[in-house]
């Protein structure tokens, strides 16, 4: 007999594929093993549909080429392919261990970051609201930082010039100030409901990257838009560390604290009949309050 290999390409060969690897995303998050990489039954949770879609787009991988290219295909994907959310390989290829930590199939600072649990989902109830992200990245990373959201967004009427119901937005902060916007267009999206900021390792800053997610128009009055929010790269802080919307970093909270307690230890000396003081709940009053 003769083996061979033979190449097919199409969506009755891709869509099988992603479907399996949808699966596994779903019994990975079922079975406990987010973020530890173990199975710990405790742990275990029932994913939103676009959770799983993001962490298989968040991981994915840019192609290099496409199968059976023609004169036009050459000349198109030519500088296409070199990034993501192109019309012609999308996103990139699945690559589920990019996102799913098992055995030990990732190193120690490569870490992902999930948002999308059915049991406490974020969301949004009307226009402007807002939730924000942070995170560090190490001084000397290896690997890109993205972020990937994705929402199910409702049905538009029919018929309907746009298509787009309810429009979220997302933009990373670097250090420095400056804003990224996703899908490579410089702006924000308006026809999407999956957006990503993919930063190269050759850009990223030593520091705190804010990752904000923003409902620049909810249209349906009496439903909140749930959404999904899968953050990668190789930050300071190990998994279940994450801090969100934290307004005032804890160093700055600490030298707070202790110039507190200091200015109360040297007014206490001349003043010892004052009422004691809670220097805990002081700082923490005048830190400002997130509101989602």
């Amino acid at each position: 007999p003769i083996c061979r290999a033979t190449a097919k390409a199409g969506t009755s060969m891709a869509t099988p594929t992603a479907a399996g690897a949808a699966a596994l995303v779903r019994q990975w998050l079922q079975d406990g093993f987010y973020p530890t990489g173990a199975a710990v039954e405790a742990n275990g949770f029932s994913p939103m549909a676009s959770l799983v879609r993001a962490m298989m787009i968040n991981g994915a991988d840019l192609m290099l080429g496409i199968f059976g290219e023609t004169d036009y295909d050459k000349e198109f994907f030519a500088g296409q392919l070199q990034e993501p959310a192109n019309m012609l390989s999308g996103f990139g290829r699945i690559h589920l261990t990019n996102v799913l930590k098992v055995d030990g199939n990732q190193d120690g600072l490569h870490q992902v970051r999930l948002f999308g649990d059915m049991a406490d989902m974020p969301s949004f109830a009307a226009t402007g609201e807002t939730v924000e992200y942070t995170e560090r990245v190490v001084r000397l990373p290896t690997t890109a930082f993205k972020a990937t959201l994705v929402w199910n967004d409702s049905p538009a009427a029919i018929p309907s010039a746009k298509l787009l119901v309810n429009d979220l937005d997302l933009t990373v902060t670097s250090p420095s100030g400056t804003v990224y916007y996703p899908n490579n267009l410089g702006r924000a999206d308006r026809l999407n409901t999956v957006e990503q900021v993919e930063i190269p390792v050759g850009e990223l800053e030593w520091g705190e990257y804010k990752v904000t997610v923003k409902a620049h128009k909810i249209n349906m009055d009496d439903v909140a838009q749930p959404f999904s929010l899968v953050i990668s790269g190789e930050f300071e802080d190990p998994p279940g560390g994450f801090n969100a919307a934290i307004a005032v970093p804890g160093m700055i909270v600490c030298f707070l604290v202790v110039g507190l307690i200091a200015h109360r230890f040297l007014t206490s000396r001349n003043e010892s009949s004052e009422p004691s003081v809670d220097v805990s709940s002081d700082v923490m009053s005048e830190n400002p309050k997130f509101d989602a």
